[in-house]
């Protein structure tokens, strides 16, 4: 039987940002949603709690913040007064389990800028 989880991966007000945050979340895991709960940065994942962890890594940041080249986009979110944005990256390229909208967003993103860069290596 599958079940929603929830995972802290960041505190607004606790300072916990801008440094890679580990998760434990069951193998196969799929995320439904990132969000905010109260100055939490969560996210909810379908998980089988059968199956074993899998460390998952992952950034969160305000905007403005400095990003490691290395990361994925997942999400950005506001605070209930919009005053405040937080953005959730990923270091892992498989993502789990980023939602598919998402994924196919960014695999559309990546041949994109293959076909720019074909384009400018055919001209030269």
């Amino acid at each position: 039987m599958l079940k929603v989880w929830k995972y802290i991966i960041g505190d607004v007000r606790a300072g916990l940002l801008r440094e890679k945050q580990i998760v434990n979340i069951p193998a196969g895991a799929r995320i439904v949603d990132f969000g905010l709960q109260g100055t939490n940065v969560v996210l909810w994942a379908l998980v089988d709690p059968r199956n074993g962890k899998q460390r998952h890594a992952f950034f969160v940041c305000f905007t403005g913040d400095d990003v490691p080249e290395d990361v994925i986009p997942c999400a950005s979110l506001l605070t209930q007064n919009g005053s405040i944005v937080v953005h959730v990256f990923t270091y892992d390229e498989s993502a789990l389990m980023l939602p598919l909208t998402r994924r196919v967003d960014e695999i559309e993103r990546r041949m994109r800028e293959e076909a720019r860069s074909a384009a400018v290596n055919i001209r030269l």
